[in-house]
Order: C-alpha cells, then sequence, then structure tokens
C-alpha cells in the first residue's frame, strides 16, 4: 500500500514539472484569457526593469486599470519588461515628467529611471537621513559628450564618445545637487 501512495505521489509531481502553464485557470473559459498583474504578468514587486527607449525603469507602484482613462494618459511607444512587449505611457497632466506607465491586465504599474533610483541613493548615503528627506527637481533625457558623462575628474581621460542619459537635479536640506547618468543607471555627481 505504501508504494501505490509513493507512485501516487511521485506521478503527482512529474506531472507539475512537466507542466508549460498552458492550461487555463479553473473558472476561466477556454476562449479567455486569465488575467494578469502588472505589465504582461509582471508585479513591481519583481524588481524587473521596463527598457523603453534604451533606458532601464524600475517599478514604483501599481494601480488599478480604472483609476485612469484614456484621457488622462498619452501613448509614446513600446518598451519591454523582459521577454514581453508592452505599450508605455505617460499621464498628461499631474504626472511626473519622468515617470512612465504600463498596462496589462488589471493593473497600471508607474515606472521611474534606474537612474534616478541610485542619484537617490547616492544622495542619502552622502548627506545621511532618508530618501523621504529628498525632492527631484528634474529629470531630462539628455547626450553626454564623453563616456564620463560629462563629469570627469580633474586627472581622469574619458573616451570622446557620444553617450545618452539623463541629468537628474534633486533638492535637499536647501541645496541642489545635479547627477549625471547613462541609459543603464550608472551615476555620477556633477
Amino acid at each position: 500500500m505504501r508504494w501505490l501512495v509513493a507512485l501516487t505521489l511521485l506521478l503527482i509531481l512529474v506531472t507539475a514539472a512537466c507542466d508549460d502553464g498552458s492550461s487555463q485557470p479553473l473558472g476561466t473559459a477556454p476562449d479567455q484569457p486569465a488575467e494578469r498583474p502588472g505589465p504582461q504578468g509582471v508585479d513591481p514587486a519583481d524588481g524587473e526593469s521596463l527598457i523603453f527607449e534604451g533606458a532601464s525603469y524600475h517599478p514604483t507602484a501599481s494601480r488599478p486599470v480604472g483609476s485612469l482613462s484614456s484621457s488622462d494618459v498619452e501613448e509614446l511607444g513600446p518598451g519591454k519588461v523582459g521577454e514581453d512587449a508592452v505599450d508605455v505611457f505617460r499621464l498628461r497632466s499631474g504626472g511626473e515628467n519622468w515617470e512612465v506607465l504600463s498596462r496589462s491586465g488589471g493593473s497600471w504599474v508607474t515606472w521611474e529611471p534606474v537612474a534616478l533610483q541610485e542619484a537617490r541613493r547616492q544622495l542619502t548615503e552622502r548627506l545621511g537621513g532618508t530618501e523621504a528627506q529628498l525632492s527631484v527637481n528634474e529629470v531630462e533625457r539628455v547626450e553626454w559628450p564623453d563616456a564620463c558623462l560629462g563629469a570627469a575628474g580633474d586627472d581622469e581621460v574619458c573616451a570622446a564618445v557620444v553617450t545618452a542619459g539623463f541629468r537628474i537635479v534633486l533638492r535637499a536640506r536647501g541645496g541642489e545637487y545635479v547627477y549625471h547618468s547613462d541609459l543603464a543607471g550608472n551615476v555620477r555627481r556633477e
């Protein structure tokens, strides 16, 4: 009898390991796709990045699809999350100009450049305190004149190659701090 129970468990495990996920969830009609959270099945908690116009973006929030109407957003173009293609949008008003949105299933996901996250981290480490004590003044896409992102040190030699990235201006403790980045999120202080 024990061997029958063991064989049944083994069969269940092998079947589960071979499942490619193509079966419909219970309660879903065969012609109805299952609703997936986040952009193309990616939940912001997964830590995945959105690649849009060559730049890496980090998920920062999720909200129900019904919270925005088509008049609230403008389509910016295609992006990728992992292997999945997503449409990228921006809020027409009230949204930060560096944040972008993607929509899939039942939610909108808000994304910001990985470079902004890194600049915040560096400034927080430098000044002490928390990221909540910082504010973002500006994030703009730029083309830096060299591989040092236009922020080379006195004795530093940089390749003279145009490098796309962001110029990030943060405010903290009454001062303004400017950071330069490439599209992947490598950041240097001005």
